[in-house]
């Protein structure tokens, strides 16, 4: 069964040998390493923005996870932004198709959370191999990572 959930790790640079306390997101595959690093690499931003990056990307997760076919990261992410503006839940009926019961949410909150979500896949696109081998070659993507890059 599908699943994100946030927890707190530790962070261990492996260059300065710096040692972070730092939110991460795992799912049934495991911790999300490209975000973590995403995040260690921006450690000098606030707490606040780190906790609101985790939970942009839960969101756009949890969304990945709800709906059935995925063809088009542009479809998805176009329906991901409709989800978080409109909600998810149909006023008519009060049933969610998704599962998620999202109530909507301002232009302006939905615009922060993309902000934190092409961020993120913008920095996805600037690490080594990014175009030959996407992910971390030391070990296979995991679905998540493939879908979010994907989206960069």
């Amino acid at each position: 069964m599908a699943y994100v959930k946030k927890m707190y790790v530790n962070y261990t640079n492996c260059t300065t040998r710096t040692c972070l306390v730092l939110p991460c997101l795992m799912s049934e595959k495991g911790i999300i390493i490209s975000h973590l690093r995403y995040l260690a690499w921006f450690n000098f931003k606030s707490a606040s923005w780190k906790e609101r990056s985790c939970f942009a990307l839960k969101l756009l997760l949890k969304y990945i996870n709800s709906v059935s076919e995925i063809d088009s990261a542009t479809k998805v992410l176009k329906a991901f932004t409709e989800a978080l503006i409109t909600g998810t839940i149909d006023p008519t009926n009060n049933t969610d198709p998704l599962e998620l019961y999202w109530r909507p949410r301002t232009v302006r909150d939905t615009n922060n959370l993309l902000f934190h979500i092409t961020h993120y896949t913008d920095f996805l696109v600037l690490q080594d191999q990014y175009s030959s081998n996407r992910v971390n070659p030391f070990r296979k993507a995991t679905s998540y990572e493939e879908r979010l890059n994907w989206c960069a």
